[in-house]
């Protein structure tokens, strides 16, 4: 899909920005180890599920009957890596293969598993942890080859890895708590207690205290974060030149807070605009993903930071400079775009 073409244009063909992260029909001719070139195989070039965000999963039957090397009929992108991947192998008869992470893009390995065992009762685990999201910045097949026995079958299973939304967002210093440390998760969040948390993820650094609000005074403990997000077209206020900081947050406010971080706010316009429009992409974007969420109820903190946390994984949506009309391009790793999510950009700066 061309990511440049308009977002009217998009919608109107049935497309929503979706990107067509599992095509591998526009990816090179064959996939190479540096020593041997590997045909892709009809199923690889089929490839339409791809797997990224916490405790998502994909199974793949493999069989080689007819193949000597097979290909999985999924993607692993790069965001997953931040926590790692589970693989399991279960074999319909007991036998050993090689198992490969494998760059779509450049057929560099990026992991090896040799003489992974494939047994019909008891089945291995394998935790793949060292990878880098930085290093490794394309969409990733699994290889499949060089199994001990003729007519070898069974499953591949790759599940992406969970961390504790919490405890990394506490790592990369998105979220602190109150002055005791607690975050009381079940605590409404309020409008500016929400800003302070978006600021810190799209790469807030210190600056003085200013006002651009009415009702948030320099002297506010959240204006910086306040004006950085008003700044950077995360908020507009709630009319009349006042952003109400101390009021609990609604739902659909705080998703619209969060698709404009995210750049997806054009795509939300085009779908109907503010309340229902943003939480229609949070939804597609897998930003509400384990949390039913009620547009005009307040949120719960843990709610709010779940959802944050969800938002650091989606490719962020950036405006087409090199486009004499107005044009966006999600930056999503395929078909040349380079990868850009706001974990991404976390992981850079610590």
């Amino acid at each position: 899909m061309n990511m440049k073409r308009k977002v009217s244009s998009l919608l109107a063909a049935g497309l929503m920005l979706i990107p067509n992260c599992g095509n591998a029909a526009n990816g090179p001719a064959y996939l190479t180890d540096g020593v041997t070139e590997y045909p892709l195989s009809v199923v690889a070039q089929k490839t339409e599920t791809v797997i990224g965000m916490p405790q998502e999963r994909a199974d793949f039957s493999y069989s080689f009957a007819e193949n000597e090397t097979q290909y999985s009929d999924f993607l692993v992108a790069p965001q997953s890596f931040s926590a790692g991947l589970k693989v399991t192998v279960r074999g319909e008869t007991a036998h050993t293969l090689t198992v490969e992470l494998v760059d779509k893009e450049t057929g560099e390995a990026a992991e090896r598993l040799t003489d992974v065992p494939a047994n019909t009762e008891m089945v291995n685990e394998y935790i793949l942890s060292t990878l880098s999201p930085l290093r490794f910045r394309h969409g990733y097949y699994f290889r499949l080859s060089k199994p001990s026995v003729q007519n070898a079958a069974g499953t591949l299973t790759v599940e992406v890895l969970g961390q504790e939304a919490e405890k990394m967002l506490r790592s990369m210093q998105v979220i602190s708590g109150y002055e005791n440390g607690q975050f009381i998760p079940l605590r409404s969040i309020t409008r500016a207690e929400m800003c302070s948390m978006l600021a810190k993820a799209a790469g807030y650094t210190e600056v003085p205290p200013r006002q651009v609000f009415d009702d948030v005074p320099a002297a506010h403990w959240a204006s910086s974060y306040i004006a950085f997000c008003y700044e950077n077209g995360m908020i507009k206020g709630t009319g009349e030149n006042r952003f109400s900081p101390d009021a609990e947050i609604t739902g659909a406010e705080m998703l619209t807070m969060l698709v404009r971080m995210l750049g997806r706010a054009p795509k939300a316009e085009v779908m109907g605009g503010h309340p229902n429009g943003y939480m229609i992409v949070a939804s597609q974007e897998s930003i509400t993903k384990g949390n039913p969420i009620i547009g005009y109820g307040s949120v719960s903190r843990k709610t709010a930071m779940e959802c944050l946390y969800n938002s650091l994984f989606v490719p962020l949506m950036v405006q087409n400079k090199e486009s004499e009309e107005e044009s966006f391009v999600v930056m999503n790793g395929q078909n040349g775009v380079p990868l850009d999510t706001l974990y991404l950009r976390l992981v850079q700066a610590l």
